[in-house]
């Protein structure tokens, strides 16, 4: 499941986190895959995307982009629907 967006320009850091904690994206990693594009004039963009989605998934998920002018943070909560 892809859920995420941040789009920042002339980024040199993007960071994410599931409640608080820093993901790791290395080759022992397979629960999360990062994928981040330069998208012309606009700067970039990173698409996290959580594999086999289960209940210990719903949490809180930040993204924060650094660059040389600051650092801006975005978070959104992950949570299950109900069904009608």
């Amino acid at each position: 499941m892809s859920f995420w967006k941040i789009k920042i320009s002339f980024l040199k850091e993007i960071e994410w986190f599931k409640s608080n904690s820093r993901i790791k994206f290395d080759d022992q990693n397979l629960k999360f895959k990062l994928n981040n594009q330069e998208v012309e004039r606009r700067g970039t963009k990173s698409i996290l995307t959580i594999k086999k989605m289960n209940q210990n998934d719903f949490a809180n998920y930040s993204c924060r982009g650094t660059n040389e002018f600051g650092s801006n943070e975005y978070t959104i909560r992950l949570q299950p629907g109900g069904r009608n």
